[in-house]
């Protein structure tokens, strides 16, 4: 079975460039493969028993009380059995893949293993998150890149409300272009918010992927509070004042 899925996927994948469609190629073949691996080996285990004599005999006069083992059984196993579907079921509806970048239960990670019951998320801190593979056709969960991992990032700035919006699209512009993780698709400033004290604006940039996009925007609030800090400190937010004089 394992020889069997690895040449599928290398046969399935060999014209295909796009990564999105491997990892869904990958994420099809991994789950029946465990599925079809498990029920050979209760197969295998079965029939390995019924050569025996002893087993055999045993068999037969466990016969009368089979009706109420099987419901016992049948209660006990209902949930690794409703796992066990639920893994058919996301090996082809795919709302998650191996590889895939996602958020759950809070946490920010990467599929690193679909299970026949399971899935194992690696957290960025290199945590493990274990869910049932129920979790993700039952409950909303985020998924960074169901389509691609090309992905936009934004970072939110507050000045006041003489800051200079030219001066800030040539030093966003410069910041982006020395740094190796924006990937030239888009970036952008436009002011988003205006309230009693300061202007909002909000720097939005790409990257190929989380960890990209993740580093760039790191890299620009840490340039922009320098700018902050140096030159731009006349446009941090103040508080104005006016003061009336009183008519005797």
């Amino acid at each position: 079975v394992g020889v069997a899925g690895v040449i599928a996927e290398e046969v399935l994948t060999r014209d295909i460039t796009e990564e999105n469609r491997i990892r869904s190629i990958h994420t099809w073949i991994a789950i029946p493969r465990r599925i079809i691996r498990f029920v050979l080996v209760v197969v295998a285990v079965a029939l390995v028993c019924l050569q025996f004599e002893v087993v055999r005999s045993v068999g037969v006069s466990l016969l009368a009380s089979a009706g109420l083992a099987s419901v016992i059984i049948g209660l006990s196993a209902q949930k690794s059995l409703a796992n066990i579907l639920a893994g058919i079921q996301l090996a082809f509806a795919q709302p998650v893949k191996i590889g895939d970048t996602v958020v759950v239960e809070g946490e920010f990670g990467t599929v690193e293993e679909i299970n026949l019951t399971n899935v194992i998320v690696k957290i960025w801190e290199e945590r493990r998150l274990i869910l049932p593979v129920s979790y993700f056709l039952e409950k909303p969960f985020t998924n960074w890149t169901y389509h691609s991992r090309q992905l936009l990032g934004t970072v939110f700035l507050y000045t006041d409300y003489t800051v200079p919006l030219d001066e800030i699209r040539e030093l966003f512009k410069e910041v982006l272009e020395n740094h190796s993780a924006w990937d030239k698709r888009a970036s952008g400033v436009l002011v988003t918010d205006l309230t009693n004290d300061t202007v909002q604006v909000r720097l939005m940039m790409s990257a190929k992927n989380s960890s990209d996009v993740w580093t760039l925007r790191c890299h620009v609030r840490e340039k922009i509070l320098e700018w902050l800090q140096g030159e731009g400190r006349a446009y941090l937010p103040e508080t104005r004042v006016e003061m009336l004089a009183k008519d005797n």
